[in-house]
C-alpha cells in the first residue's frame, strides 16, 4: 500500500434534531443576488436537504490536498413580474387613435365617391346643367374637371338647338360654331343646318343676291344647288319686269335648259327696228342741207345719235345693208354709232357686248362734222370711200 495514500475523510455528522442549519458563506456566482432571509426554525422529522438546484460536483482534489466541502449554490431570487396593463392600454388608445384617422379620411372619400356617382348619373339621364354643377362642385376629384367641360357642352349644345328652333339660325350658327372643339359628334352638320336657313331667310326676305350666295357656299348640301337656279331664275324675272333687258337676258342665258330660261331670254330683248329716224328734234330739220348715212354691213344693226354740243338732235337705226338721208340744218354736229346683234331698246341699245364709237374727221383727233347750206354730205360704213373717218371707241354710259 501507498504510504502516500490518504483515507477518504467522513463526512460531518448531521446538526442535532431542531438546530438551525448551518449558513454558508455565497460562492462568487452568489455575489450581487440579493440576500434572502434564513428560514424560520422548523422541526425536521428526518433530514431532507434543501430543494435547490444541484451544484456542480468538483472533480476529486489532487491527493495529499484537504478536501473542502462543496458551497451551497442558493437559488436566485425570482423577479417581480411587471404589471401588463399600461401597455394593453397603450395599443388600445393607438388602435383607437388609427381607427379615427382611417374614419377621418373614409366619411370624406366616401361622401365624394357617392358624389361623383350622382353626378354621373345626372349626365346619363340628360340633366347636363346639374351635372355640370355638380361636378364643378368636386372639382379635381377624380376626372370631374373633364366631366364638368363635358356637361358644359351639353348645355351649349341644348341652347343651340333651341336657337335653331326658334329659326335663329345665325344666332344658332354661331353657337354650334363655338361647339367644334367639343367631343360632341354631328356639330358640322348641324352648321350646314344653320347655313341652310340662313339662305332661305335671305329667300324669303327678297334678297336674291344674297341667298343665291348662302345656297352656293352650301355646294351640294341637301338641294342648295336646285335652290341657286331658282333663285337665279327669279331675279332674272326681276330684271325683266325693271326693264334692265340685257341683265335679264344674260341671268336667263346662265340658266341653261333650266326650266323656260331659253325662252325667257328670247324675251328680254326686241327686235331691231325698221331703218329710218327714230327720233329728230324739230328745230334742228331743215330741207336744204341734208346727212346721208350708209350702212354697209351684211349682219347686225347700227344705231346712230347725233348731237349739237351736248344736245341730242337725232336717232337713227340701220339694219344691214341700209341707208337713210337725215336733212338737218347747218352746223357742227357729232356723230356716233353703236353696233351690235340683240337690241335692247334706245336706252340700252345693244347693252354692254355692243361696240360704240364717235367719228373723227381728222389726224388731230376732231369730232365735228361741219354741214353748210344747201350741201348734201354721205357718210359710208366699213367702206374705203371715206379714208378721213375714223373712230374713236366709247363706252355704254357715254354713248
Amino acid at each position: 500500500m501507498n504510504d502516500n495514500y490518504l483515507a477518504p475523510q467522513s463526512p460531518p455528522p448531521p446538526p442535532p434534531v431542531g438546530a438551525p442549519l448551518p449558513i454558508r458563506p455565497p460562492t462568487e456566482a452568489q455575489v450581487g443576488l440579493p440576500v434572502q432571509a434564513p428560514a424560520q426554525p422548523a422541526v425536521l422529522v428526518a433530514p431532507v436537504a434543501p430543494v435547490a438546484p444541484v451544484a456542480p460536483v468538483a472533480p476529486p482534489p489532487p491527493q495529499g490536498l484537504p478536501v473542502q466541502a462543496p458551497l451551497s449554490v442558493m437559488p436566485p431570487a425570482a423577479k417581480k413580474k411587471k404589471s401588463k396593463k399600461p401597455l394593453v392600454i397603450s395599443l388600445a388608445a393607438a388602435l383607437v387613435l388609427a381607427l379615427a384617422a382611417v374614419g377621418a379620411f373614409a366619411v370624406p372619400e366616401m361622401l365624394r365617391s357617392n358624389a361623383y356617382d350622382q353626378a354621373m348619373e345626372q349626365f346619363e339621364m340628360g340633366n347636363y346643367a346639374q351635372a355640370h354643377e355638380e361636378f364643378l362642385a368636386l372639382e379635381d376629384y377624380l376626372e370631374s374637371a373633364s366631366w364638368a367641360r363635358i356637361s358644359n357642352d351639353y348645355v351649349r349644345f341644348e341652347e343651340a338647338v333651341a336657337l335653331y328652333d326658334k329659326g335663329e339660325f345665325a344666332k344658332a350658327k354661331d353657337a354650334f360654331t363655338w361647339l367644334e372643339r367639343s367631343s360632341i359628334s354631328g356639330i358640322d352638320e348641324w352648321i350646314s343646318k344653320c347655313e341652310y336657313g340662313i339662305a332661305e331667310n335671305l329667300y324669303a326676305a327678297g334678297d336674291l343676291t344674297a341667298a343665291i350666295d348662302a345656297f352656293q357656299a352650301l355646294g351640294s348640301y341637301q338641294d342648295s344647288e336646285l335652290r341657286v337656279k331658282q333663285c337665279r331664275y327669279e331675279r332674272a324675272e326681276g330684271y325683266l319686269e325693271e326693264g334692265e333687258l340685257e341683265k335679264a337676258y344674260n341671268a336667263f342665258i346662265a340658266l341653261g335648259s333650266f326650266e323656260d330660261s331659253a325662252e325667257r331670254a328670247a324675251a328680254c330683248h326686241f327686235p331691231f327696228p325698221a331703218t329710218g329716224i327714230l327720233y329728230q328734234d324739230p328745230g334742228f330739220y331743215y330741207d336744204m342741207s341734208a346727212l346721208e348715212i350708209n350702212y354697209n354691213y351684211s349682219t347686225g344693226g347700227s344705231y346712230f345719235k347725233i348731237y349739237s354740243g351736248e344736245t341730242l338732235v337725232v336717232t337713227l337705226f340701220l339694219n344691214a345693208n341700209s341707208s337713210v338721208l337725215i336733212n338737218l340744218a347747218p352746223g357742227s354736229y357729232i356723230v356716233k354709232e353703236g353696233t351690235g346683234d340683240r337690241w335692247y331698246g334706245e336706252d340700252l341699245a345693244f347693252g354692254t357686248k355692243g361696240s360704240y364709237t364717235t367719228m373723227i374727221y381728222d389726224d388731230s383727233g376732231n369730232e365735228y362734222l361741219t354741214l353748210e347750206h344747201n350741201v348734201k354730205i354721205t357718210l359710208t360704213m366699213n367702206a374705203s370711200d371715206n379714208p378721213n373717218v375714223k373712230e374713236r371707241n366709247e363706252s355704254l354710259s357715254s354713248f
